[in-house]
């Protein structure tokens, strides 16, 4: 009951406008009571107490509730940094609340304001998915919403399964370059940005698809995992070929003396990348194909008739031959 406090005698009480349904004034006592059974916005009720001599009036706010309903959070699940700020989380629902908890307790650092709801802070600690539950009340009643928090630390210790890694033209990457990494991570990204046709899955961090377009020299791309905490790196080396053409020789009818140096090496040259150089059958005693260049040179030590020999140029993608007539000859 609200009681009416006032020096003199009343003969009689009266309220203007009248109060919401289910709210009664006494008329002889002034107390206002009973049970409210609509909700009232705040208003001003003006409570009038007269007798034979005159009257005295008093303004009387008041605001009947409902029980709140339908709370929730605008980040739900949350995932959250460590010792990062989050962005405030805000709730929404229906009425008013008047207080605001939760339960259990929020890691260390974040904050549940009581009276707007809001989620704030910094936590300071590493937390798995966790459930909270916050309650929103008035004095007609409370409702709930359960939020789920989760605080992430950096990854870390990223790496990949094959690097550095030769792809073909037109094949597909299979399987796909899978990476390892400690922790969470939400987003994977490239730089620079890999080659045509060569995919950097964001959620997985998969490398995979087709290398399109052209080839390309052994390039290190810069991949990094990241998550709200943080972020580490890691490199690939990614290299793409397709089938080298068009191989010739400087000099595809050498002689060479016996026991002098090859100077200049006889050099090939070849259209597109080639990862090794083989000759069948094998050159003279002295005589080196350099695998890698595909030079000819060294120091013959044996006379040889010429002959024919087949060099080929290849790469995962296909190889390209050429034939040279070799001798030596010697005194």
């Amino acid at each position: 009951d609200n009681v009416a406090a006032v020096t003199g005698v009343v003969a009689r009480y009266s309220v203007s406008p009248a109060l919401p349904t289910g709210l009664v004034l006494d008329t002889v006592t002034g107390k206002i009571s009973g049970t409210p059974t609509v909700s009232a916005a705040a208003a001003n009720y003006t409570v009038t107490a007269s007798n034979v001599g005159g009257f005295t009036t008093t303004t009387l706010n008041l605001r009947v509730l409902a029980a709140p309903s339908a709370l929730s959070y605008s980040q739900n699940p949350a995932v959250y940094g460590v010792n990062v700020a989050i962005t405030n989380n805000v709730p929404t629902l229906t009425g008013v609340a008047t207080h605001y908890s939760v339960s259990p307790a929020l890691p260390t650092g974040l904050i549940l304001d009581t009276n707007t709801g809001i989620l704030s802070g910094t936590s300071t600690v590493v937390r798995s998915g966790t459930n909270y539950t916050v309650t929103a009340s008035n004095l007609a009643g409370s409702t709930t919403a359960t939020l789920n928090i989760r605080v992430l630390a950096p990854p870390t210790n990223f790496s990949y399964a094959d690097d550095p890694v030769v792809y073909v033209l037109g094949v597909a990457i299979n399987p796909p370059d899978i990476p390892t990494v400690t922790g969470f991570v939400s987003r994977y990204t490239a730089s620079p940005a890999l080659p045509p046709g060569v995919i950097l899955d964001s959620v997985t961090g998969y490398i995979a698809g087709t290398p399109t377009t052209r080839q390309s020299f052994a390039t290190t791309y810069t991949i990094t995992a990241a998550n709200v905490a943080g972020s580490t790196q890691t490199t690939v080396n990614i290299t793409i070929v397709g089938p080298p053409s068009n191989l010739s020789y400087a000099d595809d009818v050498p002689t060479y003396a016996r026991n002098q140096v090859i100077t200049p090496p006889n050099t090939p040259t070849i259209q597109g990348i080639v990862t090794q150089y083989t000759v069948t059958p094998t050159l003279p005693t002295g005589i080196v194909l350099d695998a890698t260049t595909g030079y000819i040179l060294g120091t013959p030590t044996v006379v040889s008739a010429s002959r024919s020999y087949t060099i080929t140029g290849s790469n995962p993608g296909g190889s390209s031959t050429t034939i040279i007539n070799l001798g030596v000859a010697g005194p």
